[in-house]
């Protein structure tokens, strides 16, 4: 299985999954752009070269790919961003049990299992970066059942990480819902920040575990932007059972202090009824959040669904002319 993975650097780059009889699963991270690809050379007698971009760049990693162990059970690559000196953030998961448990009637329930999320930073040339955690990765647990889905690189080099964390659990009636604990209790979960040095140290100056909790809902696909060095977080607060859609936009300091002086006591909701998908802070800080029902699949679709984009000021407060 291939996949190409939204990333900033220069050369497209793939990552795939592989997993050899009895050896655990690898994710190769590959580079394409190099060697050349002769251009012209027509009637007229012009020639040239260019960089091929689908040619494997030999010079990556090890002839073109790095690697990446992720366990017996799997895991997978959620985030790539490239720094301005070229170097590699590459953010992902471990999954450390299976993720299904039979019944006594041998149905397959939802289970949050263990897991552990890495962050590592590789060198433009493909290597790890020694100079960050330990031999060039860092590994998280906040609850213990895991993701980072989103990170955003800070002026200062600090890497702020948006994250959905539950406690492990064995059983969930739907994606998003609560899930119960062997001793019955209810598992805590939500969105999460965390922030990381430019070395790969956890920041615990806001809270001791070194992450905030945001939200207690799980699957609320959280999204960053930095904003003249304070981060905006995205997420969703649907409903989508009870036909309720929404989300929520906050502003925090860089180690996870709501700003109150954003929008409503540091946050701004929802004019639309959708889920929140992207967001975009302009060149004078003005803000725009895009949004759709992406929780929900209909049988017969109301006349009003499709995507919402709506403009916010500096500070939070709404524009009058968006939506």
């Amino acid at each position: 299985m291939e996949t190409t993975l939204k990333q900033t650097a220069s050369k497209p780059v793939h990552a795939s999954v592989f997993k050899p009889l009895s050896l655990a699963a690898t994710l190769l991270l590959t580079a394409c752009g190099g060697g050349s690809v002769s251009i012209g050379g027509g009637d007229n007698g012009s020639s040239g070269s260019s960089a091929n971009p689908m040619k494997v760049d030999e010079s990556f990693g090890d002839k073109g790919s790095a690697s990446f162990q992720l366990g017996d059970y799997g895991g997978g690559i959620t985030g790539i961003v490239q720094q301005p000196d070229g170097r590699l953030l590459v953010v992902g998961s471990r999954r450390l049990e299976s993720s299904a448990i039979a019944s006594s009637e041998q149905s397959v329930l939802n289970k949050l299992a263990r897991n552990v999320v890495f962050v590592s930073r590789l060198l433009e040339n493909g290597r790890p970066d020694g100079s960050f955690g330990s031999s060039g990765t860092v590994e998280l647990s906040f609850r213990g059942s895991d993701t980072i889905e989103d990170l955003l690189l800070m002026d200062d080099g600090s890497i702020v990480l948006a994250g959905n964390a539950s406690e492990p659990c064995e059983f969930r009636a739907s994606a998003g819902s609560s899930c119960v604990k062997p001793d019955n209790s209810v598992a805590a979960q939500g969105d999460v920040l965390a922030k990381l040095s430019s070395g790969g140290v956890l920041d615990r100056s806001a809270a001791a575990s070194g992450y905030v909790a945001v939200t207690q809902q799980l699957k609320s696909f959280p999204r960053l932007a930095n904003q003249s060095g304070k981060v905006l977080l995205l997420f969703t607060t649907s409903y989508p059972r009870g036909q309720l859609f929404g989300w929520q936009l906050g502003r925090y300091s860089a180690n996870g202090m709501l700003d109150t002086g954003f929008g409503n006591n540091g946050v701004v909701t929802s004019r639309c009824s959708t889920d929140g998908s992207q967001l975009l802070v302009n060149k004078q800080g003005g803000i725009w959040v895009v949004g759709a029902r992406r929780l929900v699949r209909y049988v017969t679709p109301p006349a009003t669904v499709g995507v919402c984009v709506e403009g916010f000021e500096a500070n939070g407060a709404r524009r009058a002319a968006a939506p």
